[in-house]
């Protein structure tokens, strides 16, 4: 993948930017990364909080060759990405909530969101746009209320003064190898591995009713396999779920 950088001191949205770009013609490739969001976007239309200064926010403009029944595939792909560089920047350690969030220390250092664009009959993928938001450090007056009990940082006080250069190229790197690949999903072992969810009790919401669950585990297309109360089998595709607070747990893996 030829790659094209374009760096930002303050942006809306990265995301919207390489759309904007891809839909007028980009090639797969084309990269922005900022130091500030004033409308970074998450996952279900949720804000993104992206305060200067410490955090890396990233998207790129993908072409995928593929069929389109492997575009799920590139969240799982960059999730893996995504841990495989924290570990190599930070002393952490690195574990994936479904579908796409990345824990350390029991708080969740960064987030995926993949977006993609069908012609009008939803038969031809015109492009696909990853973007990835790491929280390197705690902002300065700490997270906002909203989600100071679950978001974390992959450094605590003090971080490298190159570290969102080092973030950059490694996680490039590490999502390129995979996503180069594709076809190939030998890279879901390592998906299942580092999901902490298998044999957790899980909430997830289902013709708007919360339903209760515990995970069996991660299928091979990246699918959570999770079995109700009512003792039947389910496999999610798309949602969100939520997992109830277990301090020993989390010490657990972190140990």
């Amino acid at each position: 993948m030829e790659r094209k950088i374009y760096k930002f001191d303050a942006i809306t949205s990265t995301n919207e930017f390489c759309k904007d770009n891809a839909k007028a013609g980009a090639p797969e490739g084309m990269i922005a990364v900022a130091d500030m969001q004033t409308m970074g976007r998450g996952r279900m239309g949720r804000v993104f909080e992206s305060p200067r200064g410490t955090g890396l926010y990233l998207s790129m403009v993908l072409r995928p060759k593929f069929g389109k029944e492997f575009i799920p595939y590139i969240t799982t792909a960059a999730a893996v990405a995504a841990a495989r560089t924290i570990e190599k920047v930070s002393p952490r350690k690195a574990f994936i909530k479904w579908v796409n969030d990345i824990y350390v220390d029991n708080k969740k250092a960064a987030g995926i969101l993949a977006e993609s664009s069908f012609s009008d009959t939803d038969e031809n993928l015109n492009f696909v746009i990853l973007g990835i938001g790491v929280n390197i450090l705690p902002p300065k007056n700490g997270f906002s209320d909203n989600i100071k009990d679950i978001a974390g940082s992959i450094f605590k006080k003090i971080a490298p003064s190159d570290i969102k250069d080092k973030l950059t190229a490694a996680f490039l790197n590490e999502f390129e190898k995979i996503y180069e690949a594709l076809p190939d999903i030998s890279f879901i072992k390592e998906y299942r591995e580092r999901s902490f969810l298998i044999g957790k009790e899980i909430t997830f919401i289902k013709n708007e009713a919360e339903i209760c669950a515990t995970v069996l585990d991660v299928d091979e297309k990246g699918a959570l396999v999770v079995k109700n109360t009512e003792g039947e089998t389910v496999t999610l595709t798309t949602g969100e779920v939520n997992i109830k607070k277990d301090e020993k747990f989390f010490k657990a893996i972190n140990e």
